[in-house]
């Protein structure tokens, strides 16, 4: 047996030893975390899986930044996928460590920007009924290739590593990060024998699914594939089992699922956003080192994050969106079921876009301080503290005029009691470094 974190009540929430494979109750989440939590939140957490405002935050700080683990495990038991595929739990559950663990400690690209996927994928294909037409397998691959999407995801995009000579621009020539995040997926699917009582047949189909899915990810084949998904919103379904056409419309849902931090409320829109801006801006250093030209958005002297956001809602997110409502309405329409429209994140994006021609419609990096201190609570649940970072992010203080206990209810640090001289003393919740 392994031990893995979960959305439960304290009582059954507990962890592995690391050393052993032996339960344990000693475990830091129901130390330190689980005393935040009453059991009607923790309750809430479980239910909301199924929602497009689930607090991916909540459950990161509930489990001790290990959220990828709690919603990998509480969607496929609520589907009996592990059981309709004849998996064993304690050796899917072992895969979704492994795959966490393989994440590295980026501020965006990491196991929290996976666990989002994959709840977000999950939350299209569910609300919307588009699930009901996929088979066990269709379902599963979705969900295990959300998690391993940007697996060993280096920070840096494919240009830099074409700039650079990587490694991996040695190996790829195009797609290069996407190809390496398909390889070490693959690898470690075929090295925990994920699907090994599944037909040859269906181990390829789930291969060549894989594949599609995170290829769709790069940003380059973004207007490619929504021209192919345009095109397929045109055609008529010619039988009522039409699996090609199912598996393209995944390959849409998980690329919006991607891109969907600016397609979700501004609470937690403006968390991911300060996390990306620090990994491009920590790119532009690196490339300014090495005398390179530095990448669009990543120069922190001149980019204007409020633009940067407007530009690529409106170019790239709300134009995902909109065809994959249109898709989805015309597939399962065609399929003969109703279709119950829902699509909150439109009305997300439009306040998004407010926010962003409003008052945030000049920040620059050098004021960024008030948007880092209102998510820093967020920020610090997924291990990530950008106002602590090596790199130059300004450091916040805290005047003592605010409230001064453990939760500062204006701004959302979490402080310890004994703050001296208005300076923040932030508690971090990490990783567990193996």
């Amino acid at each position: 047996p392994v031990g893995f974190y979960q959305l439960a009540a304290p009582k059954t929430l507990n962890r592995a030893s690391e050393d052993s494979n032996q339960y344990t109750t000693d475990s830091k989440v129901d130390k330190t975390n689980i005393a935040d939590f009453t059991p009607e939140e923790i309750s809430r957490l479980k239910q909301g899986i199924t929602r497009w405002d689930f607090d991916l935050f909540a459950t990161s700080r509930l489990t001790d930044g290990h959220a990828m683990q709690a919603v990998a495990h509480e969607i496929v038991t609520r589907h009996m996928l592990l059981h309709e595929l004849d998996i064993n739990e304690y050796q899917f559950m072992r895969f979704i460590i492994q795959v966490e663990r393989h994440y590295r400690r980026n501020p965006y690209h990491n196991a929290s920007h996976a666990a989002d996927v994959l709840q977000s994928a999950y939350c299209i294909i569910f609300r919307t009924g588009f699930m009901d037409f996929m088979t066990p397998l269709e379902l599963f691959t979705i969900l295990v290739t959300a998690a391993v999407h940007d697996i060993e995801h280096t920070g840096t995009n494919n240009n830099f590593h074409k700039n650079t000579g990587s490694e991996m621009a040695k190996l790829y020539m195009v797609s290069i990060l996407e190809n390496h995040h398909v390889r070490v997926g693959l690898r470690m699917v075929q090295e925990h024998e994920l699907l090994k009582n599944v037909s040859r047949n269906d181990f390829a189909e789930f291969k060549f699914m894989l594949v599609a899915m995170i290829l769709s990810t790069d940003m380059s084949n973004h207007f490619l594939l929504l021209t192919n998904m345009r095109l397929i919103i045109g055609t008529t379904v010619k039988k009522p089992n039409d699996r090609l056409r199912i598996q393209r419309i995944m390959m849409l849902v998980l690329h919006a699922a991607d891109i969907s931090n600016s397609a979700k409320s501004w609470d937690q829109h403006k968390v991911w956003i300060t996390l990306l801006c620090e990994e491009f801006f920590r790119q532009g250093d690196k490339e300014k080192e090495l005398q390179l030209p530095i990448s669009p958005s990543c120069d922190r002297n001149v980019a204007n994050i409020a633009t940067l956001q407007i530009g690529f809602m409106q170019t790239f997110t709300k134009e995902t969106f909109d065809v994959m409502d249109k898709l989805l309405e015309r597939t399962i329409t065609q399929y003969g079921r109703p279709y119950v429209p829902f699509n909150p994140w439109q009305d997300c994006m439009q306040e998004n876009l407010c926010k962003w021609s409003g008052k945030w419609k000049s920040l620059k990096y050098e004021q960024i301080n008030e948007l880092l201190c209102e998510t820093e609570g967020p920020r610090m649940s997924i291990a990530i503290s950008v106002s602590r970072s090596k790199v130059r992010l300004p450091r916040m203080s805290v005047p003592t005029s605010r409230p001064c206990g453990r939760f500062c209810t204006c701004c959302g640090i979490l402080k310890s009691s004994k703050n001296n001289d208005e300076e923040e003393t932030s508690v971090n919740v990490e990783y567990s470094a193996n």
